[in-house]
């Protein structure tokens, strides 16, 4: 179920909140499935147990920028899970823009091997990418209602990245909560 934090004091580590039913529900902090603590206004999806509310995630959705949106989170944060749109546009489609622009950026600038194809430019930015590929791509892989590790399935020649880039780019994720995260 959907709702609201409506306050946490963190000393006795309890909190509550206001599920989508308009009924309230008390919590402990440690049924908090989130970064940080959590606080009141959060958006958050929960299990109603009677009273009381578990297994508390909070919702956090790419798409909308103006709320609980943040860039630092999607690129370096491996917890939660993201969805195929967010991985596409956010990720793949900026860096995959970003890789080809440094292509003539490093001719001209004479930095680019011909023999390698490869850019000092290019190789900076590559190393990088490094972080966030493995960050967003456990996401991707929470997502799928796998674990991060499974991203070292690229290490199977060929089959391995065709095998991630079908997982990651185009299955759709698992509908509604998962260990993960809703």
């Amino acid at each position: 179920m959907r709702g609201r934090i409506i306050g946490f004091d963190s000393r006795t580590g309890t909190g509550a909140l206001e599920g989508e039913d308009g009924n309230r529900y008390e919590f402990a902090g440690t049924e908090w499935r989130g970064d940080g603590h959590p606080a009141a206004g959060f958006q958050v999806d929960f299990s109603p147990d009677g009273h009381l509310a578990v297994a508390i995630f909070p919702v956090y959705d790419p798409a909308d920028v103006s709320g609980d949106f943040s860039w630092r989170r999607f690129f370096l944060s491996f917890s939660g899970r993201t969805n195929r749109k967010p991985y596409w546009l956010y990720y793949v489609l900026p860096v995959t823009v970003i890789s080809l622009l440094l292509i003539p950026v490093d001719m001209v600038l004479g930095t680019y091997s011909g023999d390698g194809n490869v850019g000092l430019l290019g190789s900076l930015f590559s190393l990088a990418c490094l972080w966030p590929t493995f960050a967003i791509g456990a996401r991707r892989c929470h997502d799928r209602g796998r674990s991060g590790w499974f991203q070292l399935i690229i290490l199977i020649p060929l089959i391995g990245a065709i095998w991630l880039l079908v997982e990651l780019g185009f299955l759709r994720g698992t509908h509604g909560p998962n260990r993960f995260g809703p």
